[in-house]
């Protein structure tokens, strides 16, 4: 029988303090990680080449990629040396959970692409109903940003990881919210940089979330 998974609430103020420890993690094997964000990156333009269905394939497979940086996550916080193979981690490991949530994604990720294609050509009632659409997708993806570690770490199905990851991210939303805003401006100082830094954002903004799922749900990864 499946242990009972708590939730716990956080401190407003953890929201800042899961993205220090996170860059604090980076700078103990912090050429794997950027190899790991370069190699994700080279992926997203490949599969930009195939336009909108490259696009919606990429988002819809986003949880095995994320379930990568997760995985090498729990691998350096244990102290274990991580390679940039580990990007893959998630597809070699944990395929079948994770490819139940990418197909719950497809659909979404196909609205997203069509928002994303006719919201700067839209008009009137459409255009302020695509921004609102698009608005609803973005809150949505934030209520489940605990669905790949629950998936993977916690060894739950979807539909109980999808309803423990709106409930934590709801009763966490001072420091989630904190942590957004955080990432948000840091992803626009990174233009100041070409883009470069972008590739130390990344892995820091999967640390943290790791950070995060192991503190809100209170258990180390089995």
């Amino acid at each position: 029988m499946q242990a009972e998974i708590h939730i716990h609430t956080a401190a407003p103020s953890r929201g800042w303090g899961w993205i220090a420890d996170g860059f604090q993690l980076f700078r103990q094997q912090k050429w794997p990680w950027v190899g790991m964000s370069l190699l994700y990156v080279l992926i997203w333009v490949g599969m930009s080449m195939l336009q909108s269905f490259g696009q919606v394939l990429l988002s819809s497979s986003m949880p095995l990629f994320v379930a990568g940086f997760l995985l090498a996550a729990q691998k350096r916080s244990l102290d274990q040396s991580i390679s940039v193979a580990d990007l893959f981690l998630g597809w070699r490991l944990h395929f079948r959970p994770l490819a139940g949530y990418c197909l719950f994604l497809l659909p979404i990720s196909i609205v997203s692409e069509y928002i994303a294609q006719n919201l700067l050509q839209s008009h009137g009632v459409q255009h302020t109903l695509l921004i609102a659409a698009e608005i609803a997708l973005l809150l949505f993806g934030l209520l489940c940003s605990f669905i790949p570690a629950l998936l993977i770490f916690n060894g739950v199905r979807f539909w109980q990881a999808l309803s423990l990851s709106v409930r934590a991210v709801l009763r966490n939303w001072q420091p989630m919210l904190l942590s957004l805003f955080a990432f948000v401006l840091l992803g626009l100082l990174t233009l100041l940089t070409l883009g470069l830094a972008f590739l130390v954002l990344l892995p820091v903004m999967y640390l943290a979330l790791f950070l995060s799922w192991r503190e809100i749900f209170g258990t180390e990864a089995a």
